[in-house]
């Protein structure tokens, strides 16, 4: 494979061979392999916040429609079990940057595993500087969210006022136990 760098140098070389040949203009068009440069929430990032946005900056111009595609630029559930769900959400372009941001219409799950999927159906948009193409090869890269927070206990205390510990100290067995958690929590069916 060649780098960018031996690319432009090959380039240069062969305007110059082509230029002492010639006496016609000519352009030289770059063809090279659209590329993602920069990936957030990374492949295999565990502990992602729930209001995570999905960042997607490429090497090079994209025709912004081949994102808005669920075959070519998606995020998804990916349950234990099951089929994944793609998750709803906006798309935004941001053509200065070669980016584009996935934010989720709500937050996303707690301990749960998502899968960015980019398709090989984004094509590169044809620019001065390059020719155009799809992204060679399909993207996934996965991701967990962050756990939820620990249940803490916030009070105890007996309903009538009685005394609550130790139970044989007296104060008698109260009536009812009010206990207060820092989270909701549900209540358990007979």
């Amino acid at each position: 494979t060649m780098n960018t760098f031996g690319a432009m140098s090959l380039a240069a070389a062969a305007v110059a061979l082509f230029a002492a040949c010639s006496d016609n203009p000519f352009t030289v068009a770059l063809v090279r392999p659209l590329r993602i440069i920069h990936l957030n929430p990374g492949d295999g990032q565990v502990g992602v916040p729930l209001d995570a946005k999905v960042v997607v900056t490429f090497s090079d111009p994209v025709v912004e429609s081949t994102l808005k595609d669920v075959k070519n630029f998606s995020v998804s559930l990916v349950p234990a079990s099951g089929e994944p769900t793609v998750v709803v959400g906006a798309s935004a372009w941001d053509a200065r940057t070669n980016t584009v941001t996935f934010s989720p219409s709500k937050p996303l799950t707690y301990a749960a595993a998502y899968r960015i999927h980019l398709g090989t159906g984004i094509v590169k948009a044809n620019t001065g500087e390059s020719s155009g193409g799809n992204l060679p090869k399909d993207i996934e890269a996965t991701f967990t969210t962050e756990l939820p927070p620990a249940l803490g206990l916030v009070s105890v205390s007996a309903a009538n006022g009685k005394a609550i510990l130790p139970w044989d100290a007296g104060g008698g067995k109260p009536d009812a136990v009010l206990v207060r958690f820092t989270e909701g929590v549900k209540q358990a069916s007979a």
